[in-house]
């Protein structure tokens, strides 16, 4: 599309400056001018669309820089299922044997390199130290067709009849004696499971914080690992009364390759980042531009 606007924006401009040299010089030997004029003005028209195509294409919006996002990923997404798919039937094939018998005739067994998808079960961790470069989190693999997709551990079919969400925090009226962890209900993220939402901080001193711990899940790419946690952490401030919060203190942890459970990401959000993502001025895909003390599990900004 730049190509096409481009091109436009030079043959109007030629085409312009030829105009006005016919124009000048009908009107030096006082021949009609009209249809010249007429010329001028559609290349000046061409020309300025042109322009404003060029500036739309080189600056897109926020929406324009998400979609794209969304198209690159989905593109990861089929071309890492096609190479699934191929590895898988290389290695059935490798496996077949001219000696099998027709009794032989049981499904093969999944690989044993196709990670477990169960959550672990192990407690949380309040901080762990600097992992080693060995330790990543556990990355999805989409399913193909001859590796059944894990079931949605995320509950019943009827669970959607039970209302979600209906949580809303009152940070102003929350008093010393609430010190600890706070009763959120049936409070749920959009991409991660909330562990724990605790209010903190110096209370008696009227400097109290939030503090929110969640478990976050792989996604196709590292980069969408890192944004579900702004988008869980967006949500709960527009929709769940956390633009009450003077300040909000997030990390979340994930599942190693190593079985453990280990930090993934942490950040706090400040007063100013908290109105701004209230009035939707920030929005969560520029969100780690606004973060402070942002720490980022190293292997996942490989």
């Amino acid at each position: 599309m730049v190509g096409v606007f481009s091109f436009l924006l030079v043959a109007s401009g030629v085409a312009l400056v030829v105009a006005l040299v016919l124009l000048v010089v009908r009107a030096v030997r006082k021949k009609p001018k009209k249809s010249v004029a007429l010329m001028a003005a559609a290349c000046v028209a061409v020309f300025l669309v042109s322009s404003v195509g060029i500036g739309m294409t080189y600056h897109p919006t926020p929406e324009q820089i998400a979609e794209r996002e969304r198209i690159a990923a989905e593109k990861a997404a089929a071309k890492e299922a096609e190479e699934a798919a191929r590895r898988e039937a290389e290695k059935a094939a490798q496996t077949e044997s001219p000696a099998s018998t027709p009794s032989e005739s049981k499904p093969p067994e999944p690989s044993a390199s196709v990670h477990a998808s169960a959550p672990s079960e192990a407690p949380v961790k309040p901080e762990t130290s600097a992992p080693a470069e060995s330790q990543k989190p556990v990355q999805s693999e989409p399913p193909t067709e001859n590796t059944p997709s894990a079931p949605s551990n995320s509950g019943d079919g009827d669970a959607g009849s039970e209302p979600e969400g209906d949580f809303i925090l009152d940070f102003n009226s929350l008093t010393p004696d609430d010190f600890g962890t706070l009763d959120t209900g049936n409070l749920e993220l959009e991409s991660g499971e909330l562990l724990e939402v605790r209010y903190g901080g110096d209370v008696y001193a009227g400097k109290g914080v939030i503090i929110v711990k969640a478990k976050t899940s792989p996604n196709l790419t590292n980069k969408l690992t890192i944004r579900q946690n702004y988008h869980d952490v967006c949500e709960l401030i527009t929709n769940h009364g956390f633009d009450s919060c003077p300040e909000i203190q997030y990390w979340a942890v994930a599942d190693m390759t190593d079985g453990e459970e280990g930090k993934a990401i942490s950040f706090t959000l400040d007063s100013d980042t908290i109105l701004g993502v209230a009035n939707q001025t920030i929005l969560p895909i520029n969100l780690d531009d606004y973060l402070q003390d942002l720490w980022i599990l190293p292997s996942l900004l490989e």
